[in-house]
């Protein structure tokens, strides 16, 4: 009986932990998607989403008075300050705010990068502000801002221009690496033609007349040298390894499973 009322006991304490337990294991979207049916909250977004900004910060508010933790309204909070209220200071506290109550979430690099941006317009804001109490020197501060943002925007234009440019360089000079490779292969076959200096050491391709009767055709020969195969002939030849059955089906005699002789002559097609 005594061990039952300690069992029972012990479970009335481990209750109230239980929901935080669970929710520990709960993912940040499940979490805010929970959050985003408050009847406070939703009736918020649905302002926000008229446009009417001030009421929606009255009932983000409202929901953050009565559930502190409410990461969802610290969030919508900061977008609604920085991007229609100009109130930086207001924007990076609440983005703060969420990023202390989420620290795992996945708009951590979002938010810290308009933590950032909030950060320089309020230092555009502050100088603005200045100018007007101390004319002299603050009006020049302020101009020099101007100008770096501008030089900033300049910059990040040039960049992407030049980025650009790269691209379509990188593909003309692939065009062109392309374009010397079958020039190559054109000297290479002139020099080791019939005729051409050197020819003796080098891949022979011989023409010779098919008859001695006027319009006969001429046929060519290629004699197969140490380390040749179908496709590097037809390469040599045609210009393309891929034409190599061409060269197979006009030598089934000569060609076994593909395979050339060193010292063959084939016909070549």
């Amino acid at each position: 009986m005594k061990r039952t009322i300690f069992h029972l006991s012990l479970l009335l304490l481990l209750l109230p932990g239980l929901p935080a337990l669970t929710g520990c294991r709960r993912s940040v979207a499940a979490i805010e998607a929970a959050e985003h049916q408050h009847p406070t909250l939703r009736q918020a977004r649905a302002c926000e989403q008229a446009g009417d900004f001030n009421r929606a910060l009255s009932l983000y508010q409202e929901v953050l008075l009565q559930s502190p933790t409410t990461a969802s309204a610290h969030l919508q909070l900061a977008l609604i300050y920085h991007d229609h209220a100009n109130d930086y200071i207001e924007a990076i506290h609440h983005y703060r705010r969420y990023l202390a109550l989420r620290p795992k979430t996945e708009k951590q690099a979002m938010i810290t990068g308009r933590i950032q941006k909030a950060e320089q317009l309020l230092a555009t804001q502050s100088a603005r502000k200045l100018s007007a109490s101390d004319p002299s020197g603050q009006v020049a501060l302020l101009q020099q801002i101007d100008k770096l943002n501008a030089n900033l925007a300049k910059s990040e234009a040039e960049k992407t221009r030049l980025m650009e440019t790269n691209a379509v360089q990188a593909k003309e000079i692939a065009d062109l690496n392309g374009r010397i490779k079958r020039l190559e292969r054109w000297v290479d076959r002139l020099q080791t033609s019939p005729g051409s200096e050197g020819s003796s050491s080098g891949r022979r391709l011989l023409t010779t007349a098919a008859g001695e009767t006027p319009g006969a055709t001429a046929s060519r020969t290629y004699e197969v040298r140490e380390g040749d195969s179908l496709s590097r002939i037809a390469d040599f030849v045609y210009g393309d390894p891929s034409l190599w059955p061409r060269i197979r089906d006009a030598n089934r005699d000569k060609v076994n499973n593909e395979r050339v002789r060193v010292g063959d002559v084939l016909v070549i097609p």
